[in-house]
């Protein structure tokens, strides 16, 4: 064997050759893994501790404090959700999967194009991700909705999710139900036809359509019918109104 730079390195060091020295970084090697091992799961276990700790504190936080004044009830089958007597929908749910077991944080509704508000939520029983207020505000206060029924608002009022103007229905009965002053339906719209305009519009629940080649003169005539629309769901609503008292 020619001794030289790399023998004598070798031999210095106690390895008799490449093998022997290669073998002795792979033992390193794995010893150093096996302790940033350790390492790890010991730091992973003390934020571990602390998270739980900085928890356990707000709980008891909110526990003295409580953000929300108003009494409240669990929604059943959704995690984390609870619902006041007026509408409003409260979340108890801490940075993932930690329940505080007290409203913590009230949620932003969205109104839909319907009329109707909505929250983001997570079910446990589907993959939903959103859900109406009044049919929470109906299970935590009402009772369970059974498959067959739908929710009516009493006052036809469909952003006035108090428990009490809530109420169980069948899909017909909702049909032919009337709809509130806000409400979109039989409401008149118009749209563009190629080059002319189009406006639909409803007599007794008939679709009517008018087709107008002046721009000016067709958006005249559905301002006029729009007018007409909310004068005649005034009257319905002061018909209603008499009829309750």
């Amino acid at each position: 064997m020619t001794y030289n730079a790399r023998t004598y390195y070798l031999t210095k060091r106690g390895f008799k050759n490449e093998s022997d020295l290669q073998a002795a970084k792979e033992i390193k090697h794995a010893a150093s893994l096996e302790k940033a091992k350790i390492r790890n799961v010991k730091y992973a276990k003390i934020q571990k501790a602390k998270l739980l700790a900085r928890r356990l504190e707000r709980v008891k936080e909110l526990q003295d404090n409580p953000p929300c004044k108003k009494p409240t009830r669990r929604v059943p089958g959704y995690r984390c959700l609870w619902a006041t007597a007026d509408g409003d929908i409260w979340s108890s749910n801490l940075r993932g999967t930690t329940d505080a077991g007290i409203p913590a944080k009230q949620l932003k509704q969205t109104k839909t194009s319907g009329g109707y508000m909505i929250v983001g939520c997570i079910n446990l029983n589907t993959t939903d991700r959103a859900a109406f207020v009044h049919r929470l505000v109906y299970a935590a206060w009402v009772g369970k909705i059974r498959n067959n029924l739908e929710i009516d608002h009493i006052n036809k009022i469909r952003n006035d999710n108090n428990h009490t103007n809530l109420r169980t229905i069948t899909a017909k009965e909702n049909k032919l139900n009337p709809t509130d002053y806000s409400g979109w339906r039989h409401f008149p719209h118009v749209g563009k036809s190629g080059s002319y305009m189009r406006v639909t519009f409803f007599v007794d629940g008939i679709k009517k359509r008018r087709t107008f080649s002046d721009k000016l003169i067709a958006t005249q005539f559905y301002f006029d019918v729009v007018v007409q629309w909310h004068l005649k769901k005034q009257k319905e609503i002061a018909n209603d109104q008499r009829t309750i008292c």
